[in-house]
């Protein structure tokens, strides 16, 4: 999995950011009765690419919170995926299209199949529970699971028309000041799986823009 150079910004206000962006994106979306709650079989083949890939061969146990998250927020995410498509020049429009019309709000992950890697998915409840008293939360996360590398986030799956092309975006929060979000472009191959293709490091615990204009 390779990586573009992304821009470091210093900045103090975006440590802040972080630790509030995952206390406060409990999804209040879900008390909406009308969404559709199943995602497309494709994206949990997806998520289990993405994981066996970046898990193998560690003894990290991945924990994934239980509902799509996508932190980007509306007023710079056109700008945000302007420079993925400038990163990822092989990303065809109608990915992106469908990637932000799914991302709009959060959506219940269930249980993965076909899947190598060990993981778990945190519900939101036990989050809340564990952060609720601010920078204590990561001793009383770490201390219930010693075996993994922070909280892991899930966007949706985007695709483009033919359903050959797909774009996730995963962010991971391995404590109060690191963090960090990458997209990640998948290609279908010719038996039908997925392959990581290429990605980009959109942003980091210290970053407070996306990257530099």
């Amino acid at each position: 999995m390779t990586a573009s150079k992304y821009t470091m910004i210093r900045t103090s206000s975006y440590l802040a950011l972080v630790v509030s962006a995952l206390t406060v994106c409990a999804p209040a979306a879900f008390a909406n009765e009308d969404l559709p709650w199943v995602l497309e079989p494709e994206e949990y083949t997806i998520y289990a690419e993405v994981l066996d890939g970046w898990y193998a061969g560690s003894d990290a146990t991945p924990v994934i919170k239980d509902h799509t998250v996508f932190y980007t927020s509306n007023d710079t995410v056109a700008r945000e995926l302007r420079h993925v498509q400038q990163e990822l020049p092989a990303l065809q429009q109608s990915a992106v299209n469908d990637f932000i019309a799914k991302n709009l709000r959060p959506y219940p992950l269930a249980a993965f199949i076909n899947q190598r890697s060990r993981y778990r998915l945190l519900p939101e409840s036990e989050f809340i529970s564990l952060f609720q008293h601010g920078e204590e939360g990561w001793g009383r996360f770490n201390a219930r699971y010693p075996d993994s590398d922070g909280v892991l986030s899930l966007s949706r799956t985007g695709f483009n028309i033919a359903r050959t092309q797909a774009l996730v975006c995963i962010a991971n929060h391995w404590n109060r000041l690191t963090a960090s979000c990458l997209y990640l472009l998948l290609e279908k191959q010719a038996d039908s799986s997925w392959m990581i293709t290429k990605s980009i490091r959109i942003w980091n615990s210290w970053s407070l823009e996306p990257h530099a204009e």
